[in-house]
C-alpha cells in the first residue's frame, strides 16, 4: 500500500470483512432503531441521534470499501438468503454514497463536538470531514463549495485546535484530544492493544506500529513506537531508479523501518547520480530536538522541519530550496 502498490486482489484483505461487517451492523441499527420507536421505547430525540449515527458509519464503512475495491455491492437494507447483491459501479457507489451522507447531515441533531462523557460518539465534524474527504477523492468540483464551507464551519466553531506538542497524541492521555474529531483507536476500559485482540474495543494494535520509535509511556499498556508507515526502504529505491532530476525535492521522515532518514539521505549524497549532490532533501518530523535538527544536517539534508508542519513555511521552504537548486 505505501507505494501505490496495492491491487484489489492484493491488499489488506481483513478491510472488507470489517467494512461489510460495520455496514451489516449501522442497517441493524437503522432497522432497530424504528422498531424500538414504534415500541415507544425512545424518544424522537434518541431515533433522530441513532439513525444519524448509523447512517454516518454506515457511508464510512462504504467509503473503505469504495477506495479499495471500487465498483461493489452496496445496499442499504442487509442481504437475506442467498445473500446476493447488485455490484455498482465506481461512480454508482459514490453517488449512492454522498446521498446517504446528505440525508445524515440534514438530520442535523450532533453536536460539533461531544462532551469528554461521549468520547467516540459521531459528531457534526465527523460528518463534514467525511463529507469533505469523499467529494476531494471523487473529483466532485459541484460540492466543492459545501465542502469548503463545511471546513471553515469546523474552524469557526473553535471546539477544535492543534495540541501544542504533537508527540502526544501518540500516548493514551493524549487520545481525544482538541486536535481530535474522530479516533478508531479509542481504549475502553480493560482493553489492551494487542495482536490477538485487534477488532476488540481499543484492541487496535496500529498505534504501535506507527507509533514514534521507541517511545515509552511509563507502566500502562502503550506500547512503545515501531516508527513503521511512513516509507518503506523502496521508496528510497525509487530516487535511484529514476532519472536524473525527474524529483524536484524529497521530504524524508527520520524514523522509518529499515532504513532510517538519517541513513536514507547519506546513501542519496554518496550515490554517483548527477542529482545526488544538489537535490533538496528536507526533514519532516516529530523528531523536534536540536541533536535531531544537527543530526539531520549533518547527514546532507538542507534543513529539517517538525510536525505538526507549518504550512506556511514548509511552502516557502520548499519554494527556496526548489529555487535555488544547485546554487
Amino acid at each position: 500500500m505505501m507505494n501505490y502498490e496495492a491491487l484489489p486482489t492484493a491488499c489488506m484483505t481483513s478491510i472488507w470483512t470489517c467494512g461489510y461487517s460495520g455496514v451489516k451492523r449501522c442497517n441493524d441499527l437503522v432497522l432497530y432503531t424504528d422498531w424500538t420507536k414504534s415500541a415507544g421505547n425512545i424518544t424522537d430525540a434518541e431515533e433522530k441521534e441513532y439513525l444519524e449515527q448509523a447512517r454516518l458509519l454506515r457511508v464510512y464503512y462504504y467509503s473503505w470499501l469504495w477506495k479499495f475495491w471500487g465498483n461493489i455491492v452496496y445496499y442499504e437494507k442487509n442481504l437475506e438468503d442467498p445473500y446476493l447483491g447488485t455490484q455498482f459501479t465506481a461512480d454508482e457507489v459514490y453517488s449512492k454514497m454522498i446521498t446517504d451522507l446528505e440525508g445524515a447531515i440534514a438530520i442535523d441533531v450532533l453536536p460539533m463536538r461531544q462532551p469528554d462523557s461521549k468520547a467516540g460518539y459521531l459528531t457534526k465534524a465527523f460528518a463534514y470531514m467525511v463529507y469533505a474527504e469523499l467529494v476531494m477523492y471523487q473529483k466532485d468540483e459541484g460540492r466543492y463549495a459545501t465542502a469548503l464551507q463545511y471546513m471553515k464551519d469546523i474552524i469557526g466553531s473553535t471546539e477544535y485546535d492543534l495540541v501544542e506538542d504533537y508527540t502526544t497524541i501518540f500516548k493514551p492521555a493524549g487520545e481525544w484530544s482538541k486536535e481530535s474529531i474522530f479516533e478508531i483507536t479509542y481504549r475502553a476500559d480493560g482493553q489492551v492493544r494487542s495482536y490477538d485482540n485487534v477488532l476488540g474495543a481499543g484492541g487496535t494494535i496500529l498505534p504501535q506500529l506507527i507509533g514514534p520509535y521507541e517511545m515509552t509511556e511509563g507502566a500502562d499498556d502503550h506500547k512503545a513506537g515501531w516508527g513503521f508507515a511512513p516509507v518503506r526502504k523502496e521508496t528510497y529505491d525509487m530516487f535511484n531508479a529514476s532519472e536524473p532530476g525527474y524529483y524536484d525535492v524529497v521530504l524524508m521522515d527520520l524514523r522509518m523501518p529499515v532504513m532510517d532518514g538519517i541513513t536514507a539521505a547519506k546513501e542519496i549524497r554518496r550515490s554517483q547520480r548527477p542529482d545526488a549532490g544538489d537535490i533538496p532533501i528536507i526533514a519532516l518530523t516529530a523528531n523536534a530536538f536540536e541533536s535531531d535538527v544537527n543530526e539531520s544536517l549533518k547527514s546532507g539534508m538542507n534543513a529539517h522541519l517538525s510536525k505538526p508542519a507549518d504550512s506556511d513555511k514548509l511552502y516557502e521552504t520548499l519554494k527556496y530550496y526548489i529555487k535555488n537548486r544547485g546554487r
